[in-house]
């Protein structure tokens, strides 16, 4: 394992090796054919753990993964299907998630799409409903007004004791500030996930965390907090200093991108990411929610920007449709 020389860090760039089995000719390439054309909210995402160099892709229902496919000792392939879904009714082999080469693994995969075929609509109706759909539709709606970097988007800390540092630092005035806001009714936050749903670079060269809420739930009225907490996580990244070019913060984002076009998964005319992106907090609310819930998300805000301590000043929100198209909202 290499020496960490970093607090926190964010690099999912599949290694090449890796990458090719879902590249056309690869083992694998119909996962991007799922993500690309199955009409039901599917996306294929590549994960890897920058500690350990561990590396998987995941093919996702909603916020559900009905695949995983993971590399292991060398290039050694094992298979993972949905916890609940697979089984003997699905057509989802135990010996799949035995180690073998993509040369053993490709007389096995017609029988691999049988499984997606009988699982993928199973897990749209049981877990694609609300936040998995609109996300999910969010992440595949490539245009060359913004592309989609990635989703669940989580940076990675040195140790557990960083990571409280640094929560606590970026939290504490927000969670001061909220502590009397009468406007939102109900109990109000008493922390702030590190989760990002949604990573994307717009047509100016910004990159944007993006928090998706489905429409009418009380949640909305916190979401540009959290969203704000994300780009503060991610502007610190992005100013840490790394001693490899190829560990540079915009380096990687550039490689993910690249790495999600040729598996036909973005626009290839997106903008540039510049050296020094700007980070942008959007909160993505699914179209026709109450005005009542987005009165309470602008209330927050108002109170946010006149908190010490406390950023969002940037703070952009739409309305996003099934098709993941975004409208933006006034603040």
């Amino acid at each position: 394992m290499a020496i960490i020389d970093w607090d926190l860090h964010y690099d999912r760039r599949a290694t090449a090796g890796f990458l090719a089995h879902f590249l056309h000719g690869g083992v694998a390439d119909s996962l991007a054919e799922y993500a690309r054309y199955a009409p039901y909210p599917v996306d294929l995402q590549m994960r890897k753990n920058p500690k350990t160099g561990a590396e998987h892709a995941t093919l996702y229902v909603g916020l559900t993964s009905v695949l995983q496919v993971t590399r292991i000792k060398g290039d050694l392939l094992r298979l993972h299907g949905h916890k609940n879904l697979a089984g003997k009714h699905h057509a989802f082999d135990p010996a799949w998630s035995n180690p073998m080469t993509a040369k053993e693994l490709t007389p096995r995969w017609r029988a691999v799409e049988g499984y997606l075929e009988d699982v993928i609509p199973l897990a749209s109706a049981k877990h694609a409903n609300k936040e998995g759909a609109v996300q999910a539709a969010v992440s595949v709606f490539s245009t060359d007004e913004r592309v989609m970097v990635d989703r669940e988007v989580a940076l990675t800390f040195k140790d557990t004791s960083t990571k409280t540092r640094i929560f606590e630092e970026i939290t504490a005035p927000y969670l001061d500030a909220v502590k009397t806001v009468a406007e939102v009714p109900g109990q109000h936050p008493t922390s702030y996930g590190g989760e990002c749903d949604l990573l994307a670079v717009d047509a100016r060269g910004r990159l944007l965390a993006v928090e998706i809420k489905p429409r009418n739930v009380s949640s909305i009225a916190w979401a540009g907090i959290q969203a704000t907490i994300y780009a503060d996580l991610f502007t610190r990244w992005l100013r840490s200093p790394r001693s490899a070019p190829a560990d540079q913060p915009e380096v990687i984002i550039r490689d993910m991108l690249d790495q999600r076009t040729r598996l036909g998964l973005a626009s290839p005319n997106h903008a540039p990411l510049p050296d020094e992106p700007e980070v942008v907090p959007v909160v993505a609310i699914q179209r026709d929610s109450r005005e009542v819930f987005l009165d309470r998300l602008r209330s927050v805000h108002r109170i946010i920007l006149d908190s010490p301590g406390c950023a969002g000043t940037n703070l952009e929100i739409y309305e996003v449709s099934m098709t993941g198209r975004l409208q933006p909202l006034a603040l």
